[in-house]
């Protein structure tokens, strides 16, 4: 029998310039991005790159953040996330950095 398949989100929370943001782990998606207003908001930038991602160019700025005691800085993408309830979103970049793909696969082998 196979595994089941998680239908909800992984949602975790993340600290950016001392606020505590609900984020999304997206394994989908291979980049990650922040909300554009709460990106401001924060303080985050300047943009230093551009990235076409599903048919829409998309700004880039570097993206720190503390999850689990620990400081990460990875490269996000600003979209428009306003209406979701979580203003970031992890794509694989996040969970190759953070160690969590092998975390993972360690459990898929296992399976």
């Amino acid at each position: 029998m196979g595994k089941r398949i998680r239908k909800k989100p992984f949602i975790v929370f993340v600290e950016v310039e001392g606020r505590r943001l609900r984020a999304k782990i997206d394994t989908g998606a291979t980049r990650s991005s922040i909300d554009r207003i709460t990106a401001a908001e924060c303080g985050l930038g300047p943009i230093f790159d551009e990235v076409k991602t599903e048919g829409e160019r998309r700004d880039v700025i570097e993206f720190p953040f503390r999850f689990r005691n620990k400081t990460y800085r990875i490269d996000a993408s600003l979209s428009n996330r306003r209406k979701r309830e979580a203003k970031v979103l992890l794509g694989m970049d996040f969970v190759e950095e953070s160690g969590l793909a092998d975390h993972l696969r360690r459990w898929l082998q296992h399976t």
